[in-house]
């Protein structure tokens, strides 16, 4: 359950900077930019994308994380295992 929210959280905080960055950079758009683009496409970008990207956020930084930890455990054990094997096999 905390790591749940720990993954959850950090995704929701870079989601909601993606949307401050993108809601900034609508603003600055000059008069004619708002001419050709509909509001509906501004809004979905603003909502659903991001919304999309905290989805994948929270769930590729618990694989990303996963795979570290096992990389550095499974390099850990072959230097038990067999220093020299292993010197040679990362050189």
């Amino acid at each position: 359950a905390v790591r749940f929210y720990l993954f959850e959280s950090t995704g929701g905080m870079i989601v909601r900077r993606v949307r401050e960055r993108l809601f900034g950079s609508i603003i600055k758009q000059e008069i004619g930019f708002f001419d050709t683009t509909q509001t509906g496409e501004l809004t979905s970008r603003l909502t659903v994308d991001t919304d999309m990207l905290q989805g994948a956020l929270s769930m590729n930084i618990a694989t990303i994380i996963r795979s570290v930890i096992v990389g550095i455990g499974g390099l850990v054990m072959i230097f038990i295992i067999s220093p020299l094997l292993s010197g040679l096999v990362v050189l």
